[in-house]
């Protein structure tokens, strides 16, 4: 039997991980790894070259959708995609069939990233998913999305393009960027409400009563109606630790409306009691005593806390 890798590097016991494994596996050209003679990989490697669409091209970034497993193998050289392991087909079928592989090659470095919009992952050349990430738009087909994006020269992450994704084509390109500093969607104001009628006494419909009365209110005041529209009323479903842990994840909550007490939120949410800057009690919804917690310290969320308290809004729930 033909041994494909000799000497040394044939020792799996000097590899200290399987990952470090593949790295070295994924040093070596394709002829090497199947066992191949040039001459008889030529007519492989022409047709996985050509098994591909190229929706976007400039002096930076080639981007590159595989049409077949082999092509999927070859574009994906010197990665640690399970798209591109070269073992099996399996998982290059499983998520082509939902939608296509958008491999990104950074023509500079020779980097590349795999997006996959159906399955919302971003991976890096080593399979390290790209935490929520910021994109720099290089193309979009739709016009109303170029105006806004490209047009304004504008930083956009996954959250402003999601909506385009299913009658547009929508390329990115990945920047590394801290956490911390991604920039938020702008929200007038975004009110988080206890979605358990059992306990908080709210359900849609007596919310829905509340976004009118409170739309109407803020036009009253000269709010202007792209800033309605920016508005978010966000129902939470499940226990005081879920909904609270997801308040937290989503980090953009102004106004916690129908929860209970802030030892409550705290001890039995893990919320930071520093968060709640302002905390009203005995907020009447029914019979059952809620309260409204404030978040945030934007002139708007404490607009909207100071109509909440008032009696307008109050004999909305009573």
């Amino acid at each position: 039997e033909r041994r494909i890798i000799s000497g040394t590097q044939a020792d799996l016991n000097q590899y200290k991980s399987i990952s470090e494994l593949g790295r070295f596996i994924n040093t070596l050209d394709i002829e090497t790894i199947l066992g191949r003679t040039k001459g008889e990989m030529s007519n492989a490697v022409n047709s996985a070259a050509k098994d591909i669409e190229i929706p976007y091209e400039d002096e930076i970034w080639k981007v590159v959708i595989p049409k077949t497993y082999e092509a999927s193998c070859y574009w994906g050289q010197g990665t640690e995609w399970c798209t591109a392991t070269r073992t099996t087909d399996k998982w290059y079928n499983k998520y082509s069939s939902d939608g296509p592989l958008f491999i990104n090659i950074n023509k500079q470095n020779n980097r590349k990233y795999q997006f996959h919009f159906e399955s919302e992952q971003f991976m890096d050349q080593y399979d390290w998913d790209i935490e929520k990430p910021v994109f720099d738009t290089i193309k979009a087909t739709d016009e109303n999305f170029k105006d806004k994006y490209i047009g304004a020269g504008k930083m956009v992450h996954w959250a402003d393009v999601e909506e385009h994704k299913e009658n547009s084509t929508v390329i990115l390109k990945a920047l590394m960027i801290d956490k911390n500093e991604i920039p938020k969607v702008y929200h007038y104001v975004v009110i988080a409400w206890y979605d358990k009628v059992a306990t908080s006494g709210l359900d849609q419909a007596k919310m829905d009563v509340f976004q009118d009365a409170l739309f109407t209110h803020l036009r009253s005041i000269n709010v202007t109606e792209e800033d309605l529209n920016s508005i978010v009323i966000r129902g939470y479903t499940g226990n005081v630790g879920t909904t609270c842990g997801q308040i937290m994840e989503d980090d953009d909550v102004d106004l916690m409306f129908g929860w209970s007490s802030i030892d409550n939120v705290t001890s039995t949410g893990g919320m930071d009691p520093k968060s709640l800057l302002e905390t009203i009690t005995e907020y009447k919804v029914g019979e059952k005593n809620r309260t409204i917690h404030r978040l945030s310290d934007k002139e708007t969320a404490i607009t909207v806390l100071d109509w909440m308290k008032s009696d307008p809004c109050r004999n909305l729930f009573a």
